[in-house]
């Protein structure tokens, strides 16, 4: 059964408890397809698996597969769930990199903030 330690509702310790999760349902699933409309494996909280396709899929993919520069600056266009994944993953995997963010509601550019985007701009 999947179990978040205090530090996971932190901001800090939000990246790696969604890459302990990731690893947990990649071993769970053993290989079979996680769709949206897929059910999370059991233990799995569904706010973590909910997460699951847009942090590996999406966010972990696109930045692993073309990498920012060294001291370089990112802009994150979106701070839905896959923006938010995107920063975690900026700032888990390269923490010398600059990110801004364009978030469009309140609540995204106060997560945004939290997850340590530089700055946050609305349009």
């Amino acid at each position: 059964m999947l179990e978040l330690s205090p530090a996971a509702t932190s901001v800090r310790g939000f990246t790696p408890a969604l890459r302990r999760c990731n690893r947990r349902l990649r071993r769970a699933d053993a290989g079979a397809r996680f769709d949206a409309g897929s059910r999370c494996p059991t233990g799995v909280p569904d706010e973590l698996g909910g997460l699951r396709r847009p942090l590996r899929a999406v966010s972990l993919h696109s930045i692993t597969r073309h990498p920012p520069p060294a001291d370089g600056k990112v802009l994150v266009y979106g701070a839905g769930s896959l923006g938010s994944a995107a920063i975690a993953v900026l700032r888990s995997l390269y923490p010398d990199v600059e990110v801004a963010v364009v978030a469009r509601f309140p609540a995204q550019v106060a997560f945004a903030e939290k997850l340590g985007a530089h700055k946050v701009f609305r349009p």
